[in-house]
Formats: C-alpha cells, sequence, structure tokens
C-alpha cells in the first residue's frame, strides 16, 4: 500500500516512483490530484479506494512523462478531467503527430512509443486546457490558485490548493536531488533562474517539489538560491571550458562526459544535450559565448563578456 505523509488536515502526498503527488480532499468522497506520477501503478488506484476517494481532477505541472502516468487511468476510472496549459498541450501535440508521422525520431526515449512518452504510461486521455490568463482552476467548491513557473517546459504551472501548499513541480530541485544532480534538464535557463528568484519571496506556508521533498516558507529562500548557485557554476564551468571555435556537438558531448555522464547513455538519454544547450541559450543571451553555422555545421566560441 502506498504510503499517504499528510502536510496539512485537508493536503498530504504520496511518492510514486520518483515523483511527489500531492492530494487535496475537498469532500469527505473526492481529492484532487496534483501530478500522477511515474508509469501506471494500479497500486494507486487500491490506494484511493481504500481511502474511498474519487479523483475529479488531476492538475498537471507540467507534460513530462514522469508526471501524467497515471493521467489515462485515473480518467478511465473516475472519470477525472485532466487540467493542462494550453501551451503545454499544443505543443505536446505537435511533437506527437511528428513523432507518429516518422517513426524513430522526435522520440529522446527510443524505447518508449509514443503514446507512453507523450501522454503518460496508462494512454492518451481527454485534455482540459489551463488559458494562459487563467489565475485559478475550480474544482468542486475548491479553488486552485495558479503560479506560473516556467523554464523546466515549455508553460510549466505551479497549484496551490486552498490551505497553502504550492506544488512548484520540477521548478526547483530540493536538497536531496540538488546533491546529486549532474545536468539538471531546463527548456530555458533564462527563464528558469528568473522562476527561483520569484520562489523566494513566495508567500505560501508549504512548497511541494516533484522530486522529492516538501520545503517550508521559512528554508525556500535558502533552498531557491543553492538552485540558482548551482545554475550559475554550471554556466561559469561551461563558459571556462570553452576557448576558441569549437563545433557545438562536439562541445555537448564533452560537457556531458566532463559531468561524469557516461557519453553512450546520452543516446537514449535525448534530454541531455538538449539540456546543454539551454545553458548555451542563456550564455549567448548574456553575450557570453558567440555562435556562428559554417556549411551546415553550429559552432561557438566564448567572447570573454560576463
Amino acid at each position: 500500500m502506498l504510503e499517504y505523509t499528510p502536510i496539512t488536515d485537508k493536503t498530504g502526498y504520496i511518492i510514486l516512483e520518483q515523483s511527489l503527488c500531492v492530494l487535496h480532499d475537498i469532500s469527505d468522497k473526492e481529492t484532487v490530484l496534483i501530478d500522477s506520477g511515474y508509469f501506471t501503478s494500479e497500486e494507486l488506484i487500491v490506494f484511493l479506494k481504500a481511502r474511498g476517494k474519487k479523483v475529479p481532477a488531476v492538475l498537471c505541472t507540467h507534460m513530462h512523462v514522469d508526471h501524467m502516468g497515471n493521467n489515462g487511468i485515473l480518467q478511465r476510472v473516475f472519470g477525472s478531467k485532466i487540467y493542462v496549459a494550453q501551451k503545454e498541450k499544443d505543443i505536446t501535440e505537435e511533437r506527437y503527430k511528428a513523432a507518429r508521422e516518422n517513426p524513430g525520431k522526435n522520440m529522446p526515449f527510443e524505447w518508449m512509443d509514443p503514446d507512453q512518452y507523450f501522454y503518460g504510461d496508462s494512454g492518451k486521455y481527454r485534455i482540459t486546457p489551463v488559458p494562459k490568463d487563467a489565475k485559478s482552476v475550480k474544482v468542486g467548491n475548491a479553488v486552485f490558485t495558479i503560479e506560473r513557473l516556467y523554464g523546466h517546459s515549455p508553460e510549466h504551472l505551479g497549484f496551490a490548493t486552498p490551505d497553502g501548499v504550492l506544488h512548484i513541480g520540477d521548478s526547483m530541485m530540493t536538497d536531496v536531488v540538488l546533491k546529486r544532480s549532474k545536468i539538471p534538464y531546463e527548456l530555458n535557463v533564462t527563464a528558469a533562474l528568473e522562476t527561483l528568484e520569484k520562489l523566494k519571496h513566495m508567500d505560501y506556508p508549504y512548497f511541494a517539489a516533484s522530486h522529492m521533498d516538501v520545503v517550508e516558507k521559512s528554508d525556500i529562500e535558502k533552498i531557491a538560491q543553492e538552485n540558482i548557485d548551482f545554475h550559475k557554476d554550471m554556466l561559469d564551468e561551461m563558459e571556462r571550458n570553452l576557448g576558441e571555435w569549437i563545433e557545438e556537438t562536439k562541445f555537448v558531448d564533452e560537457t556531458i562526459a566532463g559531468r561524469g555522464v557516461h557519453i553512450k547513455l546520452t543516446r537514449n538519454r535525448g534530454w541531455l544535450p538538449s539540456a546543454i544547450r539551454s545553458y548555451m541559450g542563456h550564455l549567448v543571451r548574456e553575450g557570453r559565448i558567440q555562435s556562428k553555422r559554417v556549411e551546415g555545421k553550429k559552432y561557438i566560441k566564448r567572447s570573454g563578456k560576463k
């Protein structure tokens, strides 16, 4: 049986594989999930039924495979509405269509079926999009506040329960993850740094992070700053390691290997090169590196500006 850890009287969390999922009870018979974990878990359905709870809605921080593994089964069993940011939905649908039309391409994890990678382990489901200007989602009489925590994915959202638990998804690494992280993934490092600065000053009693802890308000500024320092150290390291013009792909591979990740593993972990390129994108925006394209290949070099 899954272990439920209370945070407040009405809100708690469970751990599914590597993902923390928040549950907020909106009545004696209904609970709302924020994220649904990695891989289909029949244990989750057994757990919910043992608690006597149906799930009218799942609020998704973002559409990465380790956060939506049970969306499909929850919708089939309970008729759950699956709320996802409009841009996340649109981009996922575009990438899914491209992967279906070109088998073997656009798939960072080659062993996954496109349905599994883009919609979670339990398959496709109907999505209720969250409009870009929405400030909250109402489920029954409960209002969940939306915080825009961009950087990790196209339109990453945070959802706050009525009693003050903000699920921040993958917008920040907790201490346990930060200490063992080698190459964190950010779609846009510039936006991620802005989000971390924003988190430092948010006024919520509790911050639930996907991997894998709950941080109290008294600690959020310190941990968010440690994340900022981690990213900045990595940016500085990449800039130091970059000299004169080098092919971008070669530098990406050298950076991955230099961070202690075996280069061959990257062939089935396609997000790692993307993560490194996101850091390079930030350095380009700051004017710290330059890029050019020669005969179809991209080259980069340090510009010496910080």
